[in-house]
This record gives structure tokens, C-alpha cells and sequence, in this order.
């Protein structure tokens, strides 16, 4: 009896150090060859607790993450509000200050790590990261919720962002 591929039985990495590129590879990868349901992004600087994955496979939701601090400055939550498009042409955004409980909807929200479905995926198309307003996982995030998906933060899942230093 042929086993069926599970979430795990592939590692996909890119080369390049350009974050949105990165990103872009991996997704457009597997959107075109792979052929699982389900896409973990997890930054190489991001360390999740234990379980995590199977965490967030329980809420069986289209895109859910664990959430991590900011680098640099206080060390806020990479969770964010929406606040509109700015005179710029960028959106605007709020950073969370403090963690919340549970599991919660939100707007925005680093994509260090989360676990995202094939039919988000596919939505957003083969390459949805970018700079042009913003971040790229912001923008990401916005590109999400324009193909009517909701995105959500586990706080329970809380992860380690290394590489943060302190002056």
C-alpha cells in the first residue's frame, strides 16, 4: 500500500538572501510541483516550541501561524493592525505591543511562521511576496485577505526570533 506524502517528507530552501525572493521561490515551488496540501513557512531564525505543527494543524484553518518578536527596539509582536494606504502609496500598519490570548483573527503578521493551504496558496498566485508597499509578508497578508481569506495568530504557539541583540 502506497503511503500518501505527509507535511514533513519535504524540504524546500532558497538561495537567495533577499527575503521576497526567498519566499517567492518556495511558494511558486509549491504551488507548481509539490503535491501536498499544506505549506509550513518557517524563517531559519525562527525557533517554534515543541508541537507546534501539530497545534497548528488542529484548528484546520486555511492560514493560521505562531507568532515571534520584532528585532531591534522593544521587541514587539511581528503581529499587526490595518490602518489604510498613506499618502506614500504604502500601507499602513500598526505593530501589536503586547501578545494576545489564544487563537485570534488579525491583519497582519510576520510570515516567520505559518502554515498555509494549498487553496490560499493558489489564490495569491505563484509570486505574492513583495516590497512595493511595504513589507513582504504584509503585503502578503493583504494579498490574502483581497482572495477572502482570514488570517490568524495561535499566541499560545510562541516562537524565538534569534539574532536578536541588545546594545
Amino acid at each position: 500500500r502506497q503511503r500518501q506524502m505527509c507535511i514533513r517528507d519535504r524540504i524546500m530552501t532558497a538561495q537567495s538572501t533577499y527575503l521576497p525572493d526567498a519566499r517567492n521561490i518556495i511558494h511558486s515551488n509549491f504551488v507548481n510541483e509539490e503535491k501536498v496540501d499544506w505549506l509550513l513557512m518557517l524563517d531559519s531564525d525562527v525557533c517554534p516550541p515543541p508541537n507546534f505543527l501539530e497545534k497548528l494543524m488542529s484548528h484546520k484553518l486555511p492560514i493560521v501561524g505562531g507568532w515571534y518578536r520584532k528585532k531591534g527596539g522593544e521587541n514587539p509582536p511581528v503581529v499587526y493592525d490595518y490602518h489604510g494606504i498613506g499618502e506614500d502609496g504604502k500601507m499602513q500598519w500598526q505593530v501589536r505591543q503586547t501578545p494576545g490570548r489564544g487563537l485570534e483573527k488579525v491583519d497582519g503578521a510576520g510570515a516567520g511562521c505559518w502554515l498555509l493551504h494549498r487553496k490560499v496558496a493558489e489564490a495569491v498566485g505563484e509570486k505574492p511576496y513583495d516590497m512595493l508597499r511595504g513589507g513582504e509578508d504584509l503585503d502578503f497578508c493583504m494579498k490574502v485577505k483581497k482572495a477572502g481569506f482570514d488570517i490568524y495568530v495561535d499566541w499560545d504557539i510562541a516562537c524565538a526570533h534569534a539574532g536578536v541583540s541588545f546594545v
